[in-house]
């Protein structure tokens, strides 16, 4: 690298006919700079990663030795994170996947209330479900109705206005305070309060 920038200093000081000199001596100079400190980055990431990882797995297994993991919201923050960039599926990542599943997943996964039951871990489980949940809401986009809003998740009557701030979500045209049958389109009075709507009681 000092040849590098003495020829392109010498070169320099002879003149404007070496112009053209100095550029190439100038451009050997720069790629070799680049690749000083590419190889210097290199060498230094060499030797840090083994490190990090034993950091990592210490770390880990003191988050797992704890009473209750599941409410240990720096560990859980912390087992997420490094899982997140895993892609082995073994050891820590696969001993966490595990846990959260038991924990927080039903057996019946295509469920929309898959995530009631933990709902704060749903960046967790995304990668266990083969899906994401961009609003962070705790259901997954493809059975969030509204993917990008973290307040709704079903628009059950389809206008466009989630479940949750919809002051008539069955759409039957009565407003859920005044319905009997907020969740069913086809019912919304109950004339005799044996819960079973008028229009299908045959003695209303």
């Amino acid at each position: 690298l000092g040849n590098l920038i003495d020829d392109a200093a010498g070169a320099a000081g002879a003149g404007s006919d070496s112009a053209e000199q100095v550029g190439d001596s100038l451009t050997d100079v720069m790629k070799s700079v680049h690749e000083s400190v590419k190889s210097a980055v290199n060498s230094s990431s060499h030797h840090t990663k083994p490190l990090m990882k034993k950091i990592n797995i210490f770390r880990a297994d003191m988050c797992f030795k704890r009473d209750n993991l599941m409410k240990d919201e720096d560990c859980m923050k912390f087992l997420a994170k490094l899982c997140s960039a895993e892609s082995t599926g073994e050891g820590i990542c696969a001993h966490f996947g595990a846990m959260l599943e038991a924990q927080c997943l039903p057996s019946n996964k295509n469920s929309a209330a898959h995530l009631v039951s933990c709902p704060e871990y749903h960046t967790m489980l995304d990668p266990l479900e083969g899906d994401s949940d961009e609003d962070g809401d705790g259901y997954n986009n493809s059975i969030d109705a509204m993917p990008f809003t973290p307040t709704e998740w079903s628009d059950m009557d389809g206008d466009g206005i989630g479940d949750n701030s919809d002051p008539d979500r069955d759409g039957d045209s009565v407003e859920n305070e005044q319905d009997a049958f907020p969740d069913d389109p086809k019912e919304w009075s109950d004339m005799d309060g044996d819960g079973i709507g008028d229009n299908s009681d045959p003695d209303r």
